[in-house]
């Protein structure tokens, strides 16, 4: 899978709820190491993406949270 489809993907996963690296991870099809650097990728510019950590899972902010 391209990473450009990835990354998309992981946005329309991170707002429908929580997801753990892992879960991601198995759900895309790739480690978990790569799920931790999209994610990063996500949240740093240009796509300044805000993401929301509770614990060990990952969710997207609501937009009324950050605007």
């Amino acid at each position: 899978m391209q990473k450009a489809i990835r990354l998309l993907m992981l946005c329309d996963m991170l707002c429908a709820r929580s997801w753990t690296a892992r879960e991601l991870a198995m759900a895309l099809g790739v480690s978990k190491r790569t799920i931790e650097r999209d994610l990063l990728d996500l949240q740093g510019e240009p796509l300044s993406l805000p993401l929301m950590q509770e614990g060990w899972s990952y969710r997207r902010m609501e937009r009324s949270a950050y605007v």
